[in-house]
């Protein structure tokens, strides 16, 4: 275990050439206990090259444990403990390629969040979660709506002409049967969603994937990833345990008011 280190690595390209790298950076604590380490302190960080990769320039911080107080007093759910970086973990980064904005979103087990950069990632914008939406507008204490289409499970981000989509496994959605997968759209980097739910009634252990069009506004597929229950028994594995055995695809041109039939 090393005092401070990288891990969770990102990378995304930009329209103009840029290349943005970056991951969690964590300050590890040994301890004596199982998973033998604690994380108190941590951050997901990114830097720009415009050479290449030759050369990178100083990493900004897009999240860290910073902003924990202000996201709870916000109404978000980020986690306190637990294995890995506290909160923040598994980021993933894209860039819009007709407006070079550059998102980062990660994890908090399992509430997810997204921030945007319209400068190369030297400066972020406000911190929002894909499952919750600021009031309209928002009051003074920036109240956040959320528990209506809860988080439960993992979630990505794409973007594409000025709209920012995400896809995650919700534990609920009005009129559905949940565990569901959900397809969602912003214009405001986060801040309103627009949702529909793609699949309901799904097993726990599911994965959803997202991915833009970037040729065609308001083109989309969304990918799922089936959960299934199967024996497990080997050494580190539990008993049972969820294996994707499937990959459904769908697909949206009307920014996810009609969808194709499974593939």
């Amino acid at each position: 275990v090393t005092q401070n280190g990288v891990g969770d690595p990102i990378e995304a390209s930009g329209p103009d050439g840029s290349i943005y790298a970056g991951g969690v950076e964590a300050h590890a604590v040994p301890t004596s206990t199982p998973p033998f380490l604690s994380v108190p302190q941590g951050a997901i960080v990114v830097s720009r090259s415009t050479d290449g990769g030759k050369t990178f320039g100083p990493n900004s911080s897009v999240l860290s444990d910073q902003e924990l107080q202000g996201m709870i007093n916000r109404g978000m759910t980020p986690s306190l403990g637990g294995i890995g970086v506290n909160p923040f973990d598994r980021p993933w980064m894209v860039v819009d390629r007709s407006t070079g904005a550059v998102y980062v979103s990660t994890t908090a087990h399992p509430q997810r969040y997204v921030a945007v950069s319209h400068d190369h990632a030297r400066t972020w914008g406000r911190i929002e979660a894909l499952d919750c939406d600021e009031m309209s507008p928002p009051n003074a204490h920036h109240d956040v709506t959320c528990g209506v289409f809860p988080e439960t499970g993992g979630g990505t981000i794409a973007a594409a002409h000025g709209v920012l989509a995400a896809a995650y496994i919700a534990g609920a959605a009005p009129g559905r049967t949940c565990p569901c997968a959900v397809f969602e759209t912003s214009t405001d980097a986060g801040a309103h969603w627009s949702r529909h739910v793609v699949f309901d009634t799904l097993p726990a252990g599911s994965s959803v994937f997202v991915a833009a069009d970037s040729f065609h506004k308001g083109r989309y597929a969304v990918l799922l990833l089936p959960g299934h229950l199967v024996p497990g028994g080997l050494a580190g594995l539990p008993a049972t345990r969820n294996v994707p055995q499937e990959v459904q695809v769908v697909t949206t041109r009307d920014s996810g008011a009609n969808w194709s039939d499974p593939t």
